[in-house]
This record gives C-alpha cells, structure tokens and sequence, in this order.
C-alpha cells in the first residue's frame, strides 16, 4: 500500500508539472468518473492546473482499479487453461467401458442364473476367507511362532529320524566290513563305517552281480544302498528346513504383501 501511495502521489506531482508547463485547450478539463471528488481542476492565465484534495483516497481507488486488473487476467488465465486440459480418463479409456461392462454384465449374469446372488456371495466369501487365513493369519502366525515362542518354527524332517538313520548305516556297513574283508584293520573299518563310506559296497556288488549264486550278497548290498539313499533324502529335508528357516520372516512378509495391497 505504502508503495502504491509512492507511486499516485509521483504520478499526480508529474501530471501537475506537465499540465502547468504544457497550455491546455481553454475547453472544460475532463475529470475521469472514477476520480470524482478527489482531483479538481483550476483555469488560470490560460493553463489548467490539476489539484489532488484527497490523495489517500486516490492511492486507495488506483489499488483497487489495480486489483480489479489483476483478477480480470487470472480469469482469463483460467479460461486458457480450462480450455488446454486434458480429456478425463473415462474420455481417454473409453474402449475399456465400452467393451469391459457388456463383459461383465454377461459374467454376472452367467453366474446368477442358475444359484442366484446368494450362492455367488457364499462363494465369494469363502475366496476372501481363504485368501485371508492364506496371505494374512498363518503369516503372521509363523512370524509371531518364531520370533515369540520357545518351539519356534515347526521342522519339516525329523531329525531324530535321520540320527537314527545315520546309525543303522553305520552298523550295516561295519557289519557287512566285518564279514566280507576279516582281514582289514580295525582302524580302517572303523573309519569307513564312521564316514558311511559305500565305495568298496558298490564294487563288489558289480562282482557278485555276475553270478547267480551270489545273490543273496547282492540283495544285502543293495538294502545297504537304500540306507544310504534313505540318509541323504534325511539329509536333503534337514537342509531345506535350514534354508527355510532363515528365510521364514521374508517369504510370510512377501506372502502377505498381495493382500495387504488389495486391503
């Protein structure tokens, strides 16, 4: 305002200066409508001098003529920019609408006709049961199991199963050591056994296979092979638990994500 005041007050000293030097037409000086009762004009000696009586009311007509101005451009920048927007999304994906709701519809309609809308929402609720008991509850279940109590998580193997297994190998290849090499050192059967080492098992199943009389061998050989078969599948599930294990926490966040995006 201050600096409106600055401006009138310089612009009603210069119209002063310039209507005193420059002689104006002895015709009736036109006094604008918006100015009226402020600005005065006085005939003298053949000059007309403008007088300002009130010049706060004159600063505070020319602010708002200015602010008038002001809102006139901001409408018309409006009206441009209302013009220069672009179409809505229904407008630029109407082939969806046009071509997705006769699909729908006939969907509805294929599904309601036979059992009603009672039936598709019993199916309905079912799907969102089972995606929340899926993606939601057992998640949070296994995370709050881990983290929170003292069984922790659930073991896919047994391991008891494996120890037990691992001995029973041990056994049968010390005993079948004992039978078929009598003559090897103790030390040695004793570390072949321990290592379930079943090399000197496959070789002389290759032998024995060559004659049928030996086939009772070749029936031991092979249920000793099936230990070691059963012990490495023990093996196998222990890993995977381990594996799972550490990664327990991120696969139930990564399984809970898709349905925590659709709530």
């Amino acid at each position: 305002v201050h600096e409106m005041k600055d401006v009138s007050r310089a612009a009603a000293d210069e119209a002063l200066i310039s209507s005193s030097i420059y002689p104006q037409t002895p015709s009736r000086p036109r006094i604008p409508s918006s100015l009226g009762g402020v600005v005065g004009a006085r005939k003298s000696r053949g000059h007309v001098s403008i007088i300002v009586s009130d010049l706060p009311s004159l600063t505070n007509e020319v602010s708002s003529l200015l602010s008038s101005i002001e809102v006139t451009l901001e409408e018309q920048r409006m009206r441009r920019l209302d013009r220069l927007k672009p179409p809505s999304r229904l407008r630029r994906n109407w082939w969806v609408a046009a071509f997705g709701l006769p699909a729908a519809s006939y969907l509805m309609y294929k599904l309601t006709k036979r059992h009603g809308w009672f039936y598709l929402m019993k199916i309905l609720a079912a799907k969102v049961s089972d995606i929340f008991r899926d993606h939601v509850s057992e998640p949070l279940h296994s995370i709050y199991q881990e983290l929170f109590s003292h069984t922790g998580r659930l073991d896919v193997a047994d391991r008891k199963a494996r120890i037990s297994a691992i001995e029973s190998l041990k056994k049968m290849i010390r005993s079948w050591l004992d039978e078929s090499f009598p003559k090897m050192p103790l030390e040695e059967k004793i570390r072949l056994s321990e290592a379930m080492d079943i090399s000197l098992i496959e070789q002389s199943k290759e032998e024995s296979i060559k004659h049928i009389l030996e086939l009772n061998s070749v029936v031991r050989m092979s249920l000793i092979e099936m230990q070691f078969i059963k012990k490495e599948l023990f093996n196998a599930l222990v890993a995977m638990d381990e594996l799972m294990g550490s990664n327990e926490i991120n696969m139930r966040i990564a399984a809970m994500t898709p349905a925590v995006i659709m709530i």
